[in-house]
């Protein structure tokens, strides 16, 4: 009963780049001009970050089996929602990585693509760390750390009107146990803003919402005290970035 992590949800971040890339970015011939190896990460990497919460074909009866799922309800049970949201970040980039001709992502892209979906589970030490061995195409070196940290930003910063699917307040709200609580409260945190979500021309965050729940408000804050934190961090591996070229 989670927020949506969907291939929608993979679109609005792909909408939510704009708001991080500066405008040069984009554009052909400026001295900060993204590639065409660049520009396919990110947009691959902000489609298929949350890959991993699939269930992927034929993978039922391995699941059913080594999380001892129930025979009824096993889509929506607390072991499987548990071990996605744990291992999704990994799985996605394996599933790739196993399916690339299919999926037609070019095999020397695949291992910079896996590390920079898997950077939104990471910490920003743990970004950093982990994200400092080299990789090139066309001729050039990809900073990956910088295009990881570019997508988590993105991935922050996506509040939009269609995150929360039809029904689930409702359904959080009528099941008892902590996790339908928690559910109830991340999913009526994404109502009370839906797209009240801007960036300003000099990078401010600018956000606003109707709450009507302590809880839920509380929850916000803190949601937001902690994506300052992220993004700061995110920033700092910016500046420390060169140039692409």
């Amino acid at each position: 009963m989670g927020t949506r992590h969907d291939a929608h949800h993979g679109f609005q971040v792909v909408r939510r780049l704009e708001n991080v890339l500066q405008d040069r970015c984009l554009e052909m011939g400026s001295s900060k001009s993204l590639g065409a190896p660049e520009l396919f990460l990110l947009i691959a990497a902000a489609y298929a970050h949350d890959l991993g919460m699939t269930v992927f074909p034929g993978e039922e009866p391995l699941l059913r089996a080594t999380l001892d799922l129930p025979e009824h309800g096993w889509e929506t049970s607390v072991p499987l929602t548990d071990y996605l949201r744990r291992e999704h970040s990994k799985r996605g980039g394996t599933y790739i990585h196993q399916n690339a001709l299919t999926m037609g992502v070019p095999e020397n892209l695949v291992a910079p693509l896996d590390w920079i979906m898997k950077s939104h589970n990471l910490s920003v030490s743990e970004l950093e760390a982990n994200l400092r061995k080299p990789f090139a195409a066309d001729g050039r070196v990809l900073d990956v750390r910088q295009l990881a940290a570019i997508l988590c930003s993105a991935d922050a910063i996506e509040f939009s009107n269609t995150r929360v699917l039809d029904g689930v307040v409702d359904l959080a709200r009528q099941t008892a146990g902590d996790a339908a609580a928690i559910s109830f409260r991340e999913n009526r945190k994404h109502d009370c803003i839906r797209d009240s979500l801007a960036v300003t021309d000099d990078g401010q965050v600018v956000v606003s919402g109707t709450f009507d729940d302590g809880d839920v408000l509380a929850l916000a804050h803190r949601t937001f005290d902690d994506m300052e934190g992220w993004i700061r961090g995110y920033c700092d591996i910016d500046r420390e970035s060169p140039p692409p070229g």
